[in-house]
């Protein structure tokens, strides 16, 4: 009886405890995962017996300290984590009790925390131009909050902060730096994990700056005004601009500094050469720089146009010295030969004006030039084409004989002599006062040279004439009519001209 009691009360107590045992299981992380920072993940178990709250906890070394995830007042055998921004390969889980602390289960096995960021752009062998805006991008877990980007010009030698934090939200608007290199990097980092990086491929920080006029073979004028242009890369803030006349042997300084508008006024100085160019350079940079890709001239000019060969000047009279000359030149000098420019006699030095009013010198001869010269640079001159004559006399009226007796009426004589070459002269005699008008015609009838145009009084009058027009240009050998008109008389004859 007491063995069959023994036995009853053995089985129960087995019944009991078992019914009543007390377990918790992990599931989930149970060792090997890599979970992702930020991620939220779900941490579960199995439990026995009757266990209404628990405590749930991580370790990120193993095991040696833990951190409370939460405390659940209802066990209903699943937990939410958000993975913290603490990557590392020694994690644990562990679910306790929390009536009974001695009941609990832990990971079997370490899992990892994982955080990662992907840098998209620049990816490597991009070309990004300096000043212009370029976007950095890139992909980053969830749990990185904020994260630093630098730069490096030397391949990661040395870095420099584009931004100390800036959301992870990944990408940042950068202004390209005006540091032109084959060997850029950027750098992004979490703020919170100096751990949590990465870095681009090598790419390329580029810069133009392009000298687009004068570029070869213009002639600008002395004095104009010309544009200087060029293209630079918006990162360029100031220029500086320099020309050379000889080719870019040396230079000289037009402006040390100028905002980069891509367009530079400058008048022409008076200095003329056909080997010009220009240079512009980044101020803060001055390894940046272009210049003209070849040659480019200043040029001056100046052009007599009167006289300018062929004229027969009378001593004495006045005559205009007119010429064309580029505007920068200020100062001419005028000469004139009496000897086809074997040697040269002063007229004046004048400003600029286009023409100069000269009384003609007691220097008969036919072989006269003008020569104008800029006054500052003595080879920029002009000499008439051809020569010009200065003679005594052109066309005169002159009383022939004062005491003859007053004409009984009008008449008009045959030049004498006749043909002539260089002087001609033509008689008329006029009985009472009137107006006398004398004109020359070629054989066409056209108008060559007035010799009289005015009022007269009575008497025997002689016209000497040198066979040149109204502009004092010698007229061609042919046959020539010439026409008086004294009151109502008129009377025509012919004659011939050698020259």
């Amino acid at each position: 009886m007491k063995l069959r009691m023994v036995f009853f009360l053995l089985i129960l107590s087995l019944f009991y405890t078992g019914l009543y045992s007390q377990t918790i299981t992990i599931l989930s992380p149970n060792g090997g995962e890599n979970l992702l920072v930020g991620d939220i993940e779900l941490i579960t178990w199995t439990w026995t017996g009757t266990i209404d709250s628990v405590k749930v906890e991580y370790s990120t070394n193993g095991g040696g300290t833990w951190t409370i995830i939460e405390t659940k007042t209802l066990n209903d055998s699943i937990c939410g984590w958000n993975i913290p921004n603490k990557p590392g390969n020694s994690y644990l889980v562990k679910v306790t009790d929390a009536s009974n602390a001695s009941t609990l289960d832990i990971s079997d096995n370490l899992f990892s925390l994982t955080s990662s960021i992907t840098i998209t752009s620049p990816v490597g062998g991009d070309n990004w131009e300096v000043g212009n805006l370029e976007t950095i991008t890139w992909d980053a877990t969830e749990g990185i909050t904020d994260v630093k980007l630098e730069y490096s010009t030397n391949a990661g030698s040395n870095w420099t902060s584009i931004k100390t934090s800036t959301p992870n939200n990944g990408f940042y608007p950068w202004n390209v730096p005006n540091k032109p290199t084959s060997t850029a990097l950027v750098r992004v980092t979490d703020t919170d994990n100096l751990s949590i990086l990465d870095m681009s491929d090598l790419f390329n920080i580029t810069t133009s700056l392009t000298v687009t006029s004068p570029n070869g073979g213009e002639n600008w004028d002395v004095g104009s005004s010309q544009n200087i242009t060029w293209n630079a890369s918006p990162g360029i803030s100031k220029v500086k601009i320099e020309v050379s006349t000889n080719g870019g042997g040396s230079w000289t300084s037009l402006v040390t500094s100028i905002f980069n508008t891509g367009v530079y006024g400058w008048k022409i100085p008076n200095a003329p050469y056909n080997t010009y160019r220009i240079k512009i350079t980044d101020v803060e940079n001055t390894t940046i720089t272009d210049m003209s890709n070849s040659n480019f001239s200043v040029t001056s000019s100046i052009n007599v146009i009167f006289p300018n060969g062929g004229e027969v000047f009378v001593v004495g009279e006045e005559q205009i010295i007119s010429y064309g000359a580029t505007p920068g030149i200020s100062e001419l000098k005028i000469e004139y030969s009496t000897n086809n420019g074997s040697t040269w006699t002063s007229i004046v030095t004048a400003a600029n004006d286009s023409s100069i009013i000269w009384n003609i010198p007691n220097k008969p001869s036919t072989q006269c030039l003008v020569r104008i010269k800029d006054n500052a640079v003595a080879t920029v001159y002009d000499v008439s084409d051809d020569t010009f004559a200065i003679d005594t006399i052109g066309a005169k009226v002159e009383e022939e004989k004062k005491d003859k007796p007053v004409p009984r009426f009008f008449s008009q004589s045959q030049n004498i002599p006749n043909p002539f070459g260089r002087e001609t002269a033509i008689r008329y005699a006029i009985p009472e006062d009137c107006r006398v008008v004398l004109k020359i015609y070629d054989i066409r009838g056209k108008l060559v040279k007035t010799l009289v145009d005015e009022d007269e009084k009575t008497g025997y009058k002689i016209v000497r004439w040198n066979g040149t027009d109204d502009k004092f240009c010698k007229l061609p050998t042919g046959v020539y009519f010439y026409r008086i008109k004294a009151g109502r008389f008129t009377d025509t004859k012919k004659f011939v001209l050698l020259n």
